[in-house]
């Protein structure tokens, strides 16, 4: 962190990118971006707000604010919209054998009822939807 801030006063055009103006937010869309290609590599592991703060260098309150700033979510409901997303998509490739709950289990998901829920509320639909139509192709 502190080569990063000693590189950053003496070259700040290697910081800035084409979005935006100044060193300090093109260095912090970095550390967002760095946080979401963490969760997307860990998905189907535990992920809380305090491996994010490690892997975000911010505070809580900073990485907060910059994914209400960029995605108009807390960092754990991206994590969950992400989580989701993957399952949606394992859930329209489903085979014979397959389960919505072994799935969402698989990511995280606890409560059968929970997950429903959500994923009733992100796509329109149950999951027994999405994966009786795909088991009907």
């Amino acid at each position: 962190s502190i080569y990063r801030n000693i590189a950053m006063m003496l070259e700040p055009k290697l910081f800035l990118d084409a979005s935006t103006s100044s060193p300090t937010r093109a260095y912090a869309r970095r550390l967002l971006d760095r946080v979401c290609q963490y969760i997307q590599a860990h998905l189907r592991e535990p992920i809380n707000l305090t491996d994010l703060e490690r892997v975000s260098c911010m505070s809580r309150r900073k990485l907060h604010y910059s994914f209400l700033r960029r995605y108009n979510c807390t960092p754990m409901q991206w994590v969950r919209a992400e989580r989701l997303m993957l399952i949606n998509s394992k859930l329209n490739r489903a085979i014979p054998g397959d389960s919505a709950s072994k799935i969402a289990l698989e990511y995280g998901f606890t409560k059968a009822t929970t997950f429903s829920n959500y994923y009733l509320k992100q796509f329109g639909e149950l999951p027994s939807t999405t994966i009786a139509r795909a088991l009907a192709r």
